[in-house]
């Protein structure tokens, strides 16, 4: 129970940093206010399923626990949304929801990918130096480049009212088919070809 709820406390620090993208017009301050909800699952120890499914092994503890973790996010990301929505905040999520909506299955799927490498070189570059300036630079760049984060998709979807529409689930499903397949990549490709020191 102790990793769901850790897990629900991820989604909603991820959906934080999506009320703080919204509420700025500026997408390079937005992009740099949204890191801070990866700096607090970091810095709190909280469950966030883009960072854990990059070590994910083919076991059935393992395909559990990433499972947990994506249901707690998710969980997280909805209440954050009810709690925004009952605000009084003035924001929208609808231009950012009608963007994602509108990519292509390849294009969703592809920016996954791209999203997932950035979070491996955040997390694992937190890993290894903990200075927090390594997660700064990836997620600003995922943000500013279009890469999609399941995670913070459900939130910005889920604000929209577009969640669970069969074109929000398809384009989450992909999301999360491409986070998990960059993050896993990547993860795979330090093990087997690491950098000497």
């Amino acid at each position: 129970m102790s990793d769901f709820l850790k897990s629900i406390a991820g989604g909603m620090c991820i959906s934080i940093g999506c009320i703080a993208f919204l509420s700025v017009e500026s997408n390079v301050l937005g992009a740099f206010l949204f890191s801070c909800g990866l700096l607090a699952i970091v810095s709190l120890q909280t469950n966030l399923f883009t960072g854990k499914v990059c070590y994910a092994q083919p076991t059935k503890e393992s395909l559990r626990f990433v499972l947990i973790v994506l249901a707690g996010n998710l969980a997280g990301a909805l209440l954050t949304a009810l709690l925004a929505a009952g605000s009084g905040f003035a924001i929208s999520a609808e231009a950012a929801a009608a963007k994602r909506l509108a990519e292509t299955p390849l294009e969703v799927l592809c920016r996954g990918v791209f999203c997932n490498i950035m979070i491996y070189l955040a997390v694992e570059g937190y890993k290894r130096t903990k200075n927090a300036l390594i997660i700064v630079l990836p997620v600003m760049v995922f943000i500013l480049c279009g890469f999609e984060h399941c995670v913070a998709n459900m939130f910005y979807l889920a604000y929209a009212g577009r969640l669970f529409t069969p074109a929000g689930l398809w384009f989450l499903l992909l999301n999360i088919i491409g986070n998990s397949a960059g993050g896993i990549g990547m993860n795979f490709i330090a093990t087997w070809a690491p950098v000497k020191k």
